[in-house]
């Protein structure tokens, strides 16, 4: 479900992510592109999610051991790392993997329910989700 153009996404990756190369950012807007079409995920909530989970720093480590942008947690999904060999710290990857993740637990609880599970069952998650899902062009990163 593709609901935002590359630029916004490269755009968005870049202003929340400054230390990010072009090329970097362009590595995640393809990664967030693909695993959209692949999930039926539309592209902004995949870019508000990794807004609000790693602002787009690919070697986010959380105290959790969560990692990556979607800060997939290698312990809790090997099965799905381990099915086709892909690695949590890889950018497409980790992208793929969460989307996947994402997408079980919204077509098993319904979208809210859904996003809560993803994060853990943090509190307004789903709010902070699509706060920061709601891009304009140029955006500054939503806090």
């Amino acid at each position: 479900m593709l609901d935002v153009s590359v630029f916004d996404a490269v755009s968005l990756a870049r202003n929340c992510n400054p230390r990010l190369t072009l090329t970097q950012s362009l590595v995640v807007a393809d990664a967030v592109f693909s695993a959209a079409k692949k999930y039926s995920v539309k592209t902004s909530t995949l870019l508000g999610i990794i807004t609000v989970e790693s602002t787009f720093d690919p070697s986010a480590v959380s105290s959790y051991g969560a990692v990556g942008l979607m800060q997939v947690v290698p312990r809790m999904h090997r099965d799905k790392l381990d099915a086709v060999k892909k690695q949590a710290t890889n950018v497409k990857d980790n992208v793929d993997v969460g989307t996947q993740i994402l997408q079980e637990y919204v077509s098993k609880y319904g979208n809210d329910r859904g996003l809560v599970k993803y994060s853990g069952k943090a509190t307004r998650y789903g709010e902070k989700v699509l706060r920061a899902s709601s891009l304009k062009r140029n955006q500054q990163c939503p806090k």
